[in-house]
């Protein structure tokens, strides 16, 4: 599809150049860095949905226990009982 070559042999030299480039020691140390960030932060979001997923069925549960209470008619003793 495309010729192997750009006219006065510029790919091969412009190749060569990134190649060195993205070899150096620098750049891997950066991508390895980026690595391990993106890790932690996936991590990180887990453990936070994890946690939410844990406190609003704790609430959920707490909710349905309070509607109990209001159909039983508790919540108006609470009310009016206390002087």
């Amino acid at each position: 599809m495309f010729p192997c070559t750009l006219p006065g042999g510029r790919r091969g030299k412009r190749f060569k150049k990134l190649a060195s480039i993205l070899g150096s020691a620098s750049v891997q140390r950066a991508a390895r860095d980026f690595h391990w960030q993106a890790l932690l932060a996936n991590v990180a979001q887990v453990l936070s949905n994890l946690v939410s997923f844990i406190l609003l069925t704790l609430l959920l549960h707490a909710q349905v226990g309070n509607r109990g209470r209001v159909e039983r008619g508790e919540w108006l003793c609470l009310r009016w009982c206390q002087v």
